[in-house]
């Protein structure tokens, strides 16, 4: 699989990452002042960048795999450029 859009679709199916829990706004808003709470002291003295994560990207080997789901380290070589700029956002 080399086509960004079937990549994508391989993990949404594997990792359903916008449905795989419950949503309400109250419960969001607690999720990001948990998580917001446990990195503040990285974000004052780290600063990820597109080029960080790409470069780490590209250190990885290809056709290493999660062992479960059926993702591997291709599916992220050959990813869009898209999820090292969401990465570094985070």
């Amino acid at each position: 699989m080399t086509d960004c859009n079937h990549i994508a679709n391989a993990f949404a199916d594997k990792y359903e990452l916008y449905s795989s829990v419950e949503y309400s706004s109250e419960k969001m808003d607690a999720i990001k002042l948990d998580v917001s709470a446990g990195v503040e002291c990285f974000l004052r003295d780290y600063i990820v960048s597109f080029n960080d994560v790409s470069e780490a990207v590209n250190c990885l080997k290809f056709g290493k795999n999660d062992g479960y789901t059926g993702l591997s380290t291709s599916h992220i070589k050959y990813g869009p450029d898209e999820l090292c700029v969401n990465v570094g956002a985070w």
